[in-house]
């Protein structure tokens, strides 16, 4: 559920921090991702990152089980999951964004 819930917020913070942060996009998205791994970092490694998973599988880190293979799965299963679902998240707010500003104040 951490992978799930960590992805989704990261794509949700990138998605809306390039369209409507200016010159602050690097800083929140930077900031964003130190929250996300602080939250969840004890609770999954906090990969959130379907390349980061990968990269861990093949270093064979000893702390990630890769002979589980059910639960390697399930970490890219909800990390692209999450990531859909961030995606559309801020699809949603980017299109009540343009709602209020564009239609309802014009």
């Amino acid at each position: 559920m951490s992978e799930f819930s960590g992805t989704m917020f990261l794509i949700a913070f990138i998605k809306l921090a390039v369209i409507f942060d200016g010159y602050t996009t690097s800083l929140s998205i930077g900031l964003g991702l130190a929250i996300l791994v602080y939250i969840y970092g004890y609770i999954s490694g906090a990969h959130l990152n379907p390349a980061v998973t990968m990269a861990i599988i093949i270093r064979n880190i000893p702390e990630f089980p890769i002979s589980e293979r059910g639960q390697v799965a399930m970490y890219f299963v909800s990390q692209y999951l999450g990531g859909i679902c961030g995606g559309m998240i801020a699809w949603i707010i980017g299109i009540i964004y343009f709602f209020i500003t564009y239609i309802m104040l014009s």
